[in-house]
């Protein structure tokens, strides 16, 4: 992903480091996660050196009961892993109310709430590091205090010294070695903690260092390497320190016995049962708490200690020998102003888990039944309200109830047993289409001469390869559905297409030949559209560039600073000074936003995956003539939707040559597409999870499943269609929908 984002794919660049410094996002991926994790280190070192030192002086300075237990018992919780003292954590003080989540034992037994700063953050995520790593402490520290030559502290007390400049003096500069050892430990350890402050929603750099590292690999790295800087540097310190230690020597006499604290007959007794309540929620409690959860068939369900019925405990995770499961898909969905909860994305889950069923079952596996979690949006003992997992839809303030679509989906899955699955379905066929050409004032000849189009003329602009847009309507050109009108498939056939939830195709891909520059123009989003043309879609759009001549250029942006100065530089025609014009080459990506001023200019072939829509506003044409008149312009439309200022060419612009081959790159996700490139090199397989994929053959030729495929073919795979494969030695721009 990285090389998406600095376009290169070999050599070396300093834009992961510049983007984590300084890029817009430099404060949420480096500079809090920085602070919290700092912080958390070193509150961590002093909560750990505090109670495991004042441990470690009450068991070796002190006359308190107890000892032994409590000196095998207070090393548990570094035994344990980390995650179970902040899994307990959250067990003990989370509350519906507070956290959105399954209430703690205080919220569901006495009804205390604890603040969210004491749930979740900085203050939980250091007070269970700092239990966790006080064993470090109390095992360095009470060493020193066991190993103690007391003639110094008896020679001070000899010499009436206060007790505390005694302890200031002479008892911590022969403890300072174990304090300085123990923060090297600490720090370090702290710093790298991940499950800590993950479970208590903490951003550190670690977390920050998992989330990023599937996609921005780079930047991930240079947090390890912050990371490991600073233990690095806190190992110096350490070192330093050695230097400057100073060493007491008893050169004469016999070490004494050193002297213990009495603290009181009653005393004695009071601090141990402090220390020993105090090391059961940090040693015992959480071996009882886990063992309950294996007895409970709700996790975190802790009901029966305050109803006392015992019923609903259950045995079955020890002794049972089924596996019994549900399945399901939460979404964050919603009601959409028709009425209707639209959820497809659970509809194509639930058709791809459920035929990946019937194929096991089919195979032999012992398959017995199919729950589907779940019937009514429910409360998740994990997650609260915030996930919606059911198939009917529920508004938790009125109690209205709404049939989802995938509800009546599964209501056909049922009564056709599996009928309409896509898995059943008789035709899988690849849809390959015919594309529909146009003649444009600006085209060329190529989408004929190179790619064998059977169009006449010399100003072919554009190949409408995958389209339903009634401009352009592409056709069927083979199997089930030969001769029929993508839109027609769309409408009639939506199984195809894996019940994706719109009127109408929702994409439309076309090859464009710049013979000549196209205008000056920019595209409205969806709301204005909606207002202005129609109820048209908007035009988000982007393109990858098939060909390109030296020193090729394209328009990109603008330069106006306010909607003033804007309307001032288009009405008075002052262009080179409005528009910003970039160099391009061979294979660089461009998004195009709607409200962004751009243009193609001649010599440019592009293949260009968009909203499916035909809306254009001209800002300028160079006064060109199309048929003895001037084309029209649409000045004060472009005034009303150009994004003022002008996105940055970063943002826009990226290389994809020299990606991995035989695999499906990831070259841009937004709400309306996903865009892939595909670099075909011998024989390249994946598996088609989408709601349907378009593909267009860039250059080169080969086969996918049986059919031969050459440049220029454009296709659609089919929802269901499983294992894709691919031979050949060829490059294609693959999309789908979001």
């Amino acid at each position: 992903m990285d090389s998406h984002y600095t376009g290169l794919t070999e050599g070396y660049t300093f834009y992961n480091w510049q983007d984590l410094f300084t890029g817009k996002l430099a404060k949420v991926n480096l500079w809090s996660p920085l602070l919290n994790s700092v912080l958390l280190s070193v509150f961590s070192c002093f909560g750990a050196i505090f109670y495991g030192g004042l441990f470690a002086y009450l068991v070796t300075r002190t006359n308190m009961r107890c000892k032994k237990y409590l000196s095998s018992i207070f090393i548990f919780p570094y035994i344990m892993p980390q995650w179970t003292l902040a899994v307990i954590w959250q067990n003990l003080f989370d509350s519906n109310l507070v956290t959105g989540t399954s209430d703690g034992l205080l919220a569901a037994i006495f009804g205390i709430r604890m603040p969210l700063w004491w749930c979740q953050g900085m203050f939980p995520s250091v007070m269970v590091l700092s239990l966790h790593y006080a064993p470090f402490a109390y095992i360095l520290i009470g060493g020193i205090f066991r190993n103690m030559d007391a003639n110094l502290e008896e020679a001070a007390t000899i010499l009436d010294t206060p007790k505390w400049k005694t302890m200031c003096k002479i008892t911590l500069p022969m403890v300072k070695p174990a304090i300085l050892s123990t923060i090297l430990l600490v720090f370090g350890s702290s710093m790298g903690s991940y499950p800590v402050p993950h479970y208590l929603g903490l951003t550190t750099l670690s977390t920050k260092y998992v989330s990023l590292n599937s996609k921005y690999t780079g930047e991930a790295s240079i947090l390890a390497i912050i990371m490991m800087v600073f233990g690095v540097a806190i190992m110096l310190l350490n070192q330093m320190s050695l230097h400057s230690r100073k060493n007491y020597t008893t050169v004469t006499g016999k070490s004494g016995q050193i002297s213990k604290i009495n603290l009181g007959r009653v005393g004695k007794y009071i601090i141990a049962l402090v220390l020993v309540v105090v090391t059961f929620f940090t040693s015992i409690f959480p071996i009882v708490s886990f063992a309950f959860e294996t007895f409970l068939p709700n996790p975190g369900d802790y009901s029966f200690l305050y109803t006392g019925d015992t019923a609903n405990l259950t045995t079955k995770w020890w002794i049972t020998s089924e596996n019994i499961t549900e399945n399901g898909m939460s979404c964050h969905d919603n009601i959409s102003a028709d009425g209707r909860v639209h959820d497809p994305n659970r509809i194509t889950f639930l058709d791809s888990y459920i035929g990946a069923m019937q194929r096991a079952s089919d195979e032999g596996a012992d398959v017995r039944g199919y729950f589907l979690w779940t019937f009514l949006d429910n409360f998740e003992w994990s997650d609260g309200y915030k996930q919606r997992f059911g198939i009917i839809y529920v508004d938790f303030t009125t109690q209205q109830r709404i049939v989802k679509d995938s509800a009546f989906w599964y209501q056909k899955v049922i009564e056709t047993n599996g009928g309409i699955l896509s898995m059943n379905q008789a035709n899988k066929d690849i849809l390959f289409l015919d594309p529909v050409c146009t003649h444009n004032i600006w085209g060329g000849t190529k989408l004929r001469e190179e790619f064998g189009y059977p169009v006449e003329g010399d100003d072919i602009g554009e190949c409408w390869g995958i389209s339903a847009h009634p401009n352009g309507d592409g056709t069927v050109r083979s199997g089930a559905f030969s001769g029929m009108k993508l839109s027609a498939v769309w409408k009639e056939h939506p199984e195809v297409f894996g019940n994706y939830d719109c009127d109408r195709f929702p994409l439309l891909t076309k090859i464009i030949d710049a013979r000549d520059d196209l205008s000056i123009q920019v595209h409205p989003n969806d709301d204005y559209a909606k207002v202005h043309e129609n109820g048209s879609f908007g035009k988000t759009e982007c393109w990858y560039i098939m060909d390109a001549p030296e020193g090729a250029t394209l328009v990109i942006g603008h330069n106006a600073k306010t909607k003033e100065e804007l309307s001032d530089m288009i009405h008075q025609g002052r262009w080179k000074e409005f528009i910003r014009e970039i160099p391009v080459k061979k294979g660089d990506f461009i998004q195009i936003d709607p409200g962004t001023v751009h243009a193609i200019k001649g010599g440019l072939l592009i293949l260009e995956t968009q909203q499916n829509s035909d809306i254009t506003y001209r800002v300028y044409d160079y006064d060109r003539l199309s048929n003895g008149k001037p084309r029209e312009l649409h000045v004060e439309k472009s005034i009303d939707v150009i994004t003022v200022p002008a996105k940055s060419v970063d943002d826009s612009v990226k290389s994809a040559l020299n990606l991995p081959e035989n695999q499906l790159n990831e070259l841009y996700s937004c709400k309306y597409y996903t865009i892939f490139k595909a670099d075909v090199n011998g024989k390249m397989e994946f598996e088609q999870k989408y709601p349907f994929l378009l593909a267009s053959v860039l250059e080169g030729d080969g086969i996918v499943g049986s059919s031969p495929v050459k440049k220029g073919d454009h296709f659609i795979l089919p929802n269901g269609y499983g294992k894709v494969e691919m031979q050949g030695k060829m490059s294609l721009i693959v999309s789908t929908v979001k």
